[in-house]
């Protein structure tokens, strides 16, 4: 109606209305929104580098290896390790959500649902634990693992803010496939959440969904890439734990997940025997020869026992 009375002519072309970022929101919440991300990655960082050490050491030592052979499988190992994770990023999520929504005067996030804060925290912190325990697995017999680990963790974050700069660039096809480098979900996620701040509505349970912008990633989608990466990241934990098991560790081949007999369980039958065999061994003394010499070897007494008896021994050929 306006264009036509403008024109003074009746208007037939349809306009579609884009929704676009306000001037004033981009300026003013890039900055937020880079706290947010450097903060993120760099309040990981002492957790990251706590349990690449951790899981560097329990290889090197072989304590992995010695746990194994007291009987403990290594889907235990790794449970137990994902459940220490599991509580850690609770606590530690319910610390970040408290610093991003209490406050004095306003806090960080004000309008931004908490528990949802908390549930992207912990994703992030068990997906940089799986990053961990892989880089330590791989850098295990170089001669500064540390340093090397330090140093991936700095330049995939160092990538991902060259990547997230040219982002509006990238195809979707692009877009999808990069979002699975480490820590890229992380800038994904702050960027719509610093644009839903900054109109007013935080994240909530019904914009998850929301697509502020044509060419951006929702909040869900954001943190798919976030799950599937831990998936990613936890299968290849689970691949390099047999084929570089450490010290004392046997590896296996780098095609193992495709025999069959890694998949295939034997079961092993005991026959019963229906009378118990007992051998007796029974120990005469042997008269010294002119080959061997009496004055250094001492006759067995006749009435002597058997010390060691083997019964029924087995011998299972497994994988744990």
């Amino acid at each position: 109606m306006y264009l036509e009375h403008l024109s003074g002519e009746p208007v037939d072309h349809k306009v579609h209305m884009v929704e676009q970022r306000p001037a004033f929101i981009t300026k003013e919440k890039r900055i937020v929104q880079s706290f947010l991300v450097m903060c993120s990655i760099m309040a990981a960082l002492p957790y990251f580098l706590y349990s690449a050490s951790r899981f560097m050491h329990e290889t090197r030592s072989g304590i992995k290896s010695l746990i194994r052979v007291y009987g403990v499988s290594s889907n235990i190992i790794r449970l137990s390790h994902l459940l220490d994770t599991f509580i850690f990023s609770i606590l530690y999520s319910v610390l970040v959500t408290i610093v991003l929504k209490v406050s004095r005067d306003i806090p960080i996030l004000p309008y931004s649902n908490a528990f949802l804060m908390a549930l992207h925290t912990t994703l992030h912190l068990m997906c940089v634990s799986g990053l961990a325990f892989v880089l330590s697995a791989v850098t295990q017999d170089a001669r500064h693992a540390d340093s090397v680990v330090l140093l991936t963790y700095v330049l995939t974050f160092l990538l991902n803010t060259w990547w997230f700069s040219v982002l509006d660039n990238l195809s979707w096809k692009v877009l999808i496939l990069s979002s699975f480098i480490p820590h890229a979900p992380i800038f994904l996620f702050w960027d719509e959440i610093t644009f839903l701040e900054g109109k007013g509505v935080g994240l909530r349970f019904k914009n998850l969904f929301y697509e502020p912008i044509q060419g951006h990633v929702a909040v869900f989608l954001a943190w798919t890439f976030l799950i599937i990466q831990f998936f990613i990241l936890y299968l290849l934990t689970w691949y390099l734990d047999y084929v570089m098991p450490g010290k004392y560790g046997i590896p296996l081949k780098w095609n193992f997940c495709f025999e069959k007999n890694f998949w295939k369980t034997t079961k092993i039958v005991r026959k019963k025997r229906k009378k118990k065999r007992t051998v007796n061994f029974h120990v005469t003394a042997e008269k010294p020869t002119g080959r061997k010499d009496n004055r250094f070897f001492e006759v067995d007494p006749i009435d002597s026992e058997v010390a060691i008896k083997i019964s029924q021994v087995t011998k299972v050929q497994g994988f744990g």
